[in-house]
């Protein structure tokens, strides 16, 4: 478990909201596949394969969508935040 996982694992324990420490997980480490996979087609591009640069594509979409739900889910929480002190 990297340093980020441990303090959202016990961030999430002290909230009593594993199901949200999951699914922030989920969407981290489908972030990480994401960017894993773009730099395999990436690579693959620069050394002359046009069909890797279509995948390196879609890849970088993924990875838009990815940070996208993550933002939100992080907005989403900080106003909750918000509300819970207010």
């Amino acid at each position: 478990m990297c340093s980020l996982e441990r303090r959202l694992y016990l961030k999430c324990i002290n909230n009593s909201s594993l199901f949200s420490l999951k699914v922030i997980m989920s969407v981290s480490q489908d972030l990480l596949n994401a960017v894993e996979l773009w730099k395999v087609e990436d690579e693959k591009f620069f050394k002359g394969n046009n069909s890797a640069g279509t995948r390196a594509r879609k890849a970088l979409q993924e990875i838009a969508k990815l940070v996208k739900s993550r933002r939100a889910e992080i907005t989403e929480e900080k106003n909750s935040r918000k509300e819970a002190k207010g």
